[in-house]
């Protein structure tokens, strides 16, 4: 009796220990997850500094989730870089097949939309996503391709996006949109893998950030719209869905703003479209002169002045 009595309390101890060290890696494993789904679908290096999920109260945080800008691109910053990830878990699910997310909030979002060779990198990122999508698939595969974990989210909220759009003509347009209305039906009930749910939400997330910047010329967007939707339709299931409601997203939070800017501010954005257009269309032509030898004024002065009238600077100055 007294044998069995021990061997019951080994196993006890046994027990107890695995479930130590299970919760002791799920920090790491959920870390190691992100990291390898970005990189794969995303085809740059996709980093994490932390990832915490605590337990016992259903919460989890994730610090510093990194884009890298791709080779080309300058490398002082990252393509997307994030602040902190706060995520709802319901932890009965950790075991199972599907991890359930009813909603994560991100707040601070810091995207960089950079030109080299008249190429964006976030459009290197969509050649990658409509690889993944179609049968030219690259062949390493990571862990969660293989059965594994799928995650389904319910919602998403981001607050606080800032950074900078480059135009065509070297000048960079600010980023600063407060929030944006958040995404729903992030995926079916039955999930997805890492790399799938990370491919899908990147072009609307970079949808909801093109269509939010007020000062974007209609040229600009409709590239980059174009191209978000090529990688959308390649991805299939919720990505097309999510895409849309991405592009919904950021007309509304640009509406926000627009409806309470002070009396005369909409008139500056329309001259900023209006001379940024002006900008590309010379350039495309070769030609800045006024036709009487005289030279027209300089358009890029003219973007950093309406630029400056619409963040409140004086354009007057004394």
């Amino acid at each position: 009796m007294k044998t069995i009595m021990k061997l019951i309390l080994v196993l006890i101890v046994l027990v107890i220990v695995a479930a130590g060290v299970a919760i002791w890696q799920i920090d790491a494993l959920a870390k190691t997850a992100i990291e390898e789904g970005g990189t794969y679908a995303l085809g740059v290096d996709t980093t994490v500094d932390e990832v915490h999920i605590g337990l016992l109260r259903g919460e989890a945080s994730l610090n510093g989730l990194g884009v890298a800008n791709p080779a080309g691109y300058p490398a002082e910053h990252k393509l997307m870089n994030t602040g902190e990830f706060s995520v709802q878990v319901e932890t009965g699910t950790l075991r199972e097949d599907t991890v359930v997310i009813p909603a994560i909030t991100l707040d601070g979002l810091e995207v960089h939309l950079d030109r080299n060779d008249g190429k964006y990198n976030v459009q290197v990122i969509t050649d990658n996503l409509k690889k993944l999508g179609g049968e030219d698939e690259p062949s390493e595969e990571p862990e969660e391709k293989k059965p594994g974990k799928k995650f389904f989210v319910k919602k998403i909220t981001i607050k606080n996006v800032t950074g900078h759009v480059e135009l065509p003509t070297g000048v960079k347009i600010p980023i600063n949109i407060k929030e944006i209305t958040p995404f729903t039906n992030i995926s079916s009930e039955e999930g997805v893998p890492m790399s799938k749910l990370i491919g899908q939400l990147f072009p609307a997330i970079m949808g909801s950030v093109v269509s939010g910047v007020a000062e974007l010329p209609g040229e600009v967007v409709n590239l980059l719209k174009s191209d978000l939707g090529g990688a959308a339709a390649a991805l299939g299931g919720k990505a097309t869905e999510l895409l849309n409601q991405g592009f919904e997203a950021g007309a509304e939070s640009l509406k926000n703003i627009t409806e309470n800017l002070p009396e005369g501010a909409g008139q500056v954005i329309e001259d900023v479209q209006k001379n940024v257009g002006d900008t590309l269309k010379d350039i495309t032509d070769g030609d800045k002169d006024s036709g009487n030898g005289e030279k027209k004024d300089d358009p890029l002065k003219k973007i950093g002045e309406g630029i400056g009238g619409l963040l409140g600077g004086d354009k007057d100055k004394e």
